[in-house]
């Protein structure tokens, strides 16, 4: 066998090796560590008091029965604005809230234990509130 064979080979089983564990990692796209996801439903507006919150918007969020867990705020630009915790309230539902000014953003949600979310293409509007329901659910293995 010469060299050159040798070397196709080797090539080749590493072209294939490449592509089958990149193509199951990408495929299923999800991190192999998590067995737990979040998500998110319709969003809406609710309109309040101008003077409540000084030309500004907020970005709202309750769940149930939930982990304790971070919202990032991030630009359109992904320059970092604002981390905010859960809180829990007294019937065990947790809730989230940041003020921002007018604009659009996008949110990362995480929990230990729970893959990452990113909502993408929020807008904030002035005077008004943008409402989120977050689900967190473990996943059946």
């Amino acid at each position: 066998m010469r060299i050159s064979d040798l070397f196709e080979r080797i090539l080749l089983i590493n072209i294939l090796l490449f592509f089958f564990l990149g193509g199951l990692f990408f495929i299923s796209e999800t991190s192999w560590t998590h067995n737990s996801a979040i998500e998110h439903g319709d969003y809406k507006y609710t309109v309040r008091d101008m003077a409540e919150l000084n030309g500004k918007g907020r970005i709202t969020g309750r769940t149930k029965n939930a982990p304790d867990f971070k919202v990032t705020v991030l630009t359109s630009t992904i320059q970092s604005v604002r981390t905010v915790e859960s809180k829990k309230l007294d019937n065990g539902s947790k809730v989230f809230e940041v003020q921002l000014e007018p604009g659009k953003y996008m949110l990362t949600v995480d929990a230990e234990g729970y893959e990452t979310l990113d909502i993408k293409d929020l807008e904030v509007l002035a005077g008004q509130d943008l409402e989120l329901d977050l689900k967190f659910s473990k996943k059946q293995t």
